[in-house]
């Protein structure tokens, strides 16, 4: 009798200590470390002005900001209620399109070996170019007691930036004359949300890095990761104008990393 074909496991119920496990540290940083520029010098956001000014769906004539509005009204009701809110940010930021190149991918699968067993990396959004390579991951908050239960989305980003770069580095074999062409090293774009409030992540991945997952092994070299949190003021809501222009901003200084 034929053995039950078996999918392979998530790696969901990982947390921060799966992370150390392979010498992968945390470490945040100011806006001017993370972005090259201070508070006052990040770029205005390239978006219609309704963007910036319209509180509510409602009164919204631009399509940008009817549509992006309308996703954020949907509340947090449903499976993975930040998904079409982040999908269609990007959109309306200018992260995808036919003159970037760069494409939206949602709700996917990534494969990822770890300790010699396949598993896979549930991603809520990606970017990917037109070469198939995968430039930015987004992970959304499911609750608001994700860390008492162990699902913490940087943890889901950091093991789908790993899977990323692994599936990255399969495809660029496929179209170079050799393995030793395919690069070593990789920044992978990274954004959490939580609500409508990115925190950003550059997450570098190495092919040490990846092999020591697959293996099981705790890499000697240290991998670190930085991430940053918008400063806001006391209003934390993508209904507050200030707020949305401050996060818009940020967004704006992130997409030269991709």
């Amino acid at each position: 009798m034929a053995n039950p074909t078996r999918s392979p496991k998530s790696i969901s119920d990982w947390n921060l200590r799966n992370i150390w496990a392979y010498n992968i540290k945390i470490v945040s940083q100011n806006t001017l470390e993370f972005f090259g520029v201070s508070d006052s010098e990040l770029p205005l956001p390239r978006v219609h002005d309704e963007v910036l000014t319209v509180k509510y769906s409602e009164a919204a004539q631009h399509d940008d900001a009817y549509l992006l509005l309308s996703t954020k009204a949907l509340g947090y009701r449903g499976d993975s209620p930040l998904v079409d809110f982040t999908a269609e940010l990007f959109r309306v930021l200018g992260y995808v399109g036919r003159a970037e190149g760069r494409f939206t991918r949602t709700r996917i699968d990534l494969p990822l070996r770890v300790r010699e067993h396949e598993m896979v990396v549930n991603v809520d959004v990606c970017i990917v170019d037109d070469n198939n390579q995968i430039v930015l991951l987004a992970q959304d908050y499911k609750t608001d007691d994700e860390e008492e239960i162990g699902d913490v989305p940087e943890v889901r980003l950091i093991a789908g930036a790993i899977a990323a770069f692994g599936i990255n580095n399969n495809l660029s074999i496929r179209t170079l004359s050799s393995r030793q062409d395919a690069p070593v090293e990789k920044v992978i774009a990274g954004i959490t949300m939580r609500y409508e409030m990115p925190v950003f992540y550059k997450i570098p991945v190495t092919a040490g890095l990846v092999e020591a997952v697959s293996l099981g092994t705790f890499p000697q070299q240290e991998t670190i990761v930085h991430t940053y949190t918008p400063r806001f003021g006391y209003e934390r809501d993508f209904c507050d104008l200030n707020c949305r222009r401050v996060v818009l901003s940020c967004c704006e200084a992130f997409k030269k990393f991709l």
